[in-house]
């Protein structure tokens, strides 16, 4: 918004030059001036229509998101009576992806797609099946309870695209 706000200066001390150059009978070309006057105000009110655009896009952005109050999380949760729990309905489904949150959490919070089925593997001995964890995960993502970089890469929190993978599958920052 800010570069908005720059423009939007600009645009008001052009105005003010044309309008100066109006008002001088010396000036010699006011059909010139008049011109640029009007496509400046014109600029100016796109202007100011993309600031309230931008302004309403930031403002959703900051609201809570619509999934905080849809799917249940671990945290949410967490320290409630177990009679509360019965209570809520949770599927099988939603004790996997639990799991899976727990598991990512537990290694560091951020895991590859293959560092997950071990993991897995080794906790309930059970072999998942890539495509269906992959679909699993696919669902925690459009839910909020993980996040990905689009590389088979798995995290708890928004995933910071300046890290890079090194060979053993686990990420590290650049610093």
């Amino acid at each position: 918004m800010h570069t908005i706000d720059k423009s939007i200066e600009y645009v008001n001390q052009q105005l003010t030059f044309y309008q100066s150059r109006i008002a001088d009978s010396k000036t010699r070309n006011v059909k010139f001036f008049e011109h640029h006057f009007e496509a400046t105000q014109s600029v100016k009110a796109h202007l100011e229509h993309l600031k309230q655009v931008s302004s309403a896009i930031d403002n959703e952005g900051s609201s809570s998101g619509k999934n905080d109050y849809v799917s249940i999380t671990p945290n949410d949760i967490q320290g409630l009576p177990q009679e509360l729990i019965n209570e809520l309905g949770l599927t099988e489904s939603d004790h996997n992806e639990f799991e899976i949150v727990n598991i990512i959490k537990q290694h560091g919070g951020t895991m590859s797609l293959d560092h997950i089925l071990i993991a897995l593997y080794k906790k309930t001995g059970t072999v998942h099946k890539r495509k269906i964890l992959t679909a699993k995960l696919y669902r925690m993502v459009n839910k909020g309870l993980v996040f990905t970089d689009k590389r088979g890469i798995y995290s708890v929190s928004p995933v910071n695209n300046d890290r890079e993978l090194p060979s053993n599958g686990e990420l590290t920052s650049d610093e």
